[in-house]
């Protein structure tokens, strides 16, 4: 993949969706500053470029999506604003709302209210270096300006208000802080002088957070986004004296709007509900919503208590819903198409580009008995991840790679496309991804950059070619198909295999394992760190959300501010919320670390008779203790978990080997630290470990779990003739047995 001018990728794309069925017709898009490019469809097996293993693995797939295709470069323009589209022009009128700037002195200039159009029009905008300026422009495009005399403090509350009075010529601007502010005194509300243009609101949208939209080949974007806050909008059909305003800066805001914008209402959708006048507005490229107004107190524990409270949106100029690009081509999965592992492979000069997607059997499909449930949440959750390997954590990094992907890096940046641990350029931390974009997580060139090593889809491939290798029949799910069937979505299947990583699930998730495993499901946990999250999907599915107050985090949100938009509920931590992942599997999160990892030695419930089968063939203490693909050495590795009986592990489960000796590169999860101290590093921790678990589940069914990331990347070590790669055979080849398991 290479550059084809500054910040400009030669092709690359996405695709509509993660899952289909034979049958389904897939829409991808994509970008391309080639005159042409070409498309093969591919089945994919391994991305893991790695010496150390197999290698890239994939194999070209007839179909008549395979071919050449014209270029065209589509750009991508993040920034989110609301639009209503429909007002009455009134000759009197105050448009007001409280806002609180985020990048005040941003040297950007920035929207607040707008209303133009080609026969003039109104504009309260932050200007670059922090002053609030209102700007009458009329039909000859003559801009006259009026500016207020405060320079906008970051992160503070304001009441803004434009005034308009055409019967006496007056246009004014109001802006004063909510706080008392030592020497600072309330400035008579600016008015243009005599000979003003007299000026109405026009039959424009009213724009608030941004200044104007533009048309682009897709449609309609925000230009000027503003970056901050803005709670409580309210369009007066009158001009509110100074007095006015100054009683609704101390709380007491007037009465008989003519609209009056409800940002809590309907806060997991688009629109935005004005219940006094009905003029309705829409979102663009999804806000922060659900979040904490100028009024808030904390004396509440949930927002429906206290709505009026989180009357706010929190617009960032580099939100981004959906890259909205032009279709380029569309593929209909045929038939015939076996469930697994699919990328459409695009390809021209020097430039190359990979875009995948995964094929589930049609309803009435004979199916095999065991699936590989995809963590397609956790591949949006860390697509485009921008944070490099610097500040506190550098220390603890053995092997970094700080620029594995510079070209990728630069257009990343460049378009501020960024993942869930990531900020804003605000600084506050981004807690909404779309799959409607590229995502660069689930390419084989990915690697993750604290460690160097593949993460997420290259990683979960290591599993795929294993079974591949081994020549056990499996199907593919994606955690959108769980999200959206729920347990129906599982019950085909005897035995269910995780990813990875499958950090980040929905209420309906696990409800749907749960439910699983009651009716004797078999599920086989193959990731660290996994059910951490709660994460809500918006109604398409192409959304993710999530909210972190606490545990091991990339940031933290603002306080009362911890309750998911999409779906109402509270966010953070399944263990805040009392569904801990050792309730469902066993082990839950225990250590993060950047150092090699260390085998599992067995214990003596390994021997017990109802664990027996599987150990079979296997006569070494140690497992894994050979190289791996994920941080070069030892099958647990990166991120490891641990029993903890007080948080829900069985009292039947059998710890059957465990991973310690870790170094201090691993440290202990943060929610498990109840005080800071020197303490908590694998040289010293004994919960810095990784358990190997299995026990016994209603109905027949069974849980085994390994508690690490790693575990997969060492399945291939000797050619898969190893006893990682022994014993996950004996557990799948027994789990996916519908027969019962052996004693």
């Amino acid at each position: 993949m290479s550059i084809g001018r500054e910040g400009v990728l030669k092709l690359t794309g996405y695709c509509d969706r993660w899952s289909a069925r034979p049958g389904d017709t897939l829409t991808f898009y994509v970008s391309a500053t080639l005159a042409h490019y070409d498309v093969q469809l591919v089945r994919i097996r391994h991305w893991d470029p790695n010496p150390r293993g197999p290698g890239l693995r994939e194999y070209p797939v007839p179909h008549p999506v395979n071919g050449r295709y014209g270029g065209g470069e589509q750009a991508v323009r993040p920034g989110s604003c609301m639009v209503v589209t429909t007002l009455p022009s009134l000759p009197a009128c105050t448009l007001a709302a409280w806002i609180w700037p985020t990048l005040p002195e941003s040297g950007r200039r920035q929207g607040v209210f707008s209303r133009q159009d080609d026969a003039g029009g109104i504009a309260v905008v932050l200007e670059p270096g922090g002053g609030l300026a209102l700007e009458v422009r009329d039909a000859d495009g003559q801009i006259r300006t009026l500016r207020s005399g405060r320079r906008l403090v970051n992160r503070r509350w304001y009441l803004v208000a434009l005034v308009i009075d055409q019967s006496a010529g007056r246009v004014g601007l109001y802006c004063e802080p909510r706080d008392f502010t030592p020497h600072l005194r309330a400035e008579e509300m600016p008015v243009l002088p005599a000979g003003a243009p007299r000026i109405a609101l026009t039959d424009a949208p009213l724009l608030i957070a941004a200044e104007r939209l533009s048309q682009g080949p897709t449609g309609t974007r925000p230009e000027h986004c503003f970056n901050g806050k803005v709670a409580d909008p309210v369009l007066m059909g009158r001009a509110l004296t100074a007095d006015e305003l100054e009683e609704w800066r101390a709380g007491s805001p007037p009465v008989g709007a003519t609209a009056r914008w409800d940002f809590y209402r309907n806060h997991g959708s688009t629109v935005v509900e004005d219940p006094v006048g009905g003029y309705h507005g829409e979102v663009m490229n999804r806000p922060t919503r659900l979040v904490t107004g100028p009024w808030y107190a904390g004396d509440h524990a949930c927002p429906a208590e206290q709505p009026e409270h989180y009357n706010a949106v929190h617009f960032h100029d580099d939100d981004l819903a959906d890259c909205a690009w032009r279709a380029s081509f569309t593929l209909e999965v045929p038939r015939d198409l076996r469930s697994g592992c699919y990328a459409v492979r695009m390809s021209g000069e020097d430039a190359q580009d990979r875009i995948p997607f995964f094929v589930r059997p049609e309803p009435s499909a004979q199916r095999a008995r065991l699936a590989v449930l995809l963590p397609t949440l956790s591949y949006m959750a860390y697509a485009n991840v921008q944070a490099v390997p610097d500040g506190p954590y550098a220390p603890l990094m053995r092997f970094p790679n700080r620029n594995p992907q510079p070209e990728i890096n630069e257009y990343l940046a460049r378009n501020r496309m960024r993942s869930l641990y990531d900020d804003h350029d605000d600084g506050s931390g981004i807690c909404m991804v779309t799959m409607r974009r590229p995502l660069y997580s689930v390419r084989p060139t990915s690697q993750e950059a604290w460690i160097d090593s593949p993460h997420q889809l290259p990683a979960d491939l290591h599993l795929i070619d294993w079974l591949e290798e081994k020549g056990i029949e499996y199907d593919v799910l994606t955690d959108h198909d769980l999200h959206f069937e729920g347990a129906d979505a599982l019950f085909p299947y005897t035995a269910v295999l995780s990813g990875t990583h499958a950090e980040y699930w929905s209420a309906p998730m696990l409800d749907a394992l749960d439910a699983y495993q009651r009716e004797g499901g078999r599920f086989v946990y193959l990731s660290g760190n996994g059910l951490y999250w709660v994460t809500a999907l918006s109604e398409d599915g192409t959304l993710a959300e999530v909210r972190r107050m606490h545990g091991t985090r990339a940031w933290s949100g603002l306080p009362g501010e911890g309750f998911v938009s999409l779906s109402g509920e509270p966010g953070d931590t399944w263990r805040s919320r009392g569904r801990p992942p050792q309730r469902y599997v066993g082990v839950g999160f225990a250590s993060q670390g950047f150092d090699l990892g260390r085998p599992y030695r067995r214990t003596e419930a390994s021997y017990n008779r109802r664990a027996r089968f599987i150990f079979e063939g296997v006569e070494a203490e140690l497992i894994g203790d050979s190289p791996a693909l994920v941080c070069r050495h030892g099958a647990a590795s990166f991120e490891v978990d641990r029993v903890d009986h007080d948080l829900g592990t069985p009292t039947h489960a059998l710890v059957l080997a465990t991973a310690s000796g870790f170094s201090d590169s691993y440290q202990g999860a943060i929610e498990a630290a109840p005080v800071m101290a020197p303490v908590y590093g694998g040289t010293t921790d004994p919960n810095v470990r990784a358990d190997m678990v299995f026990y016994e589940t209603p109905k027949g069914g069974a849980v085994f779990s390994v508690g690490a990331i790693g575990f997969c990347s060492a399945l291939s070590y000797n050619h898969y003739d190893n006893s990682v790669s022994a014993i996950l055979e004996n557990v799948v080849r027994h789990f996916s047995d519908p027969a019962p398991l052996p004693r």
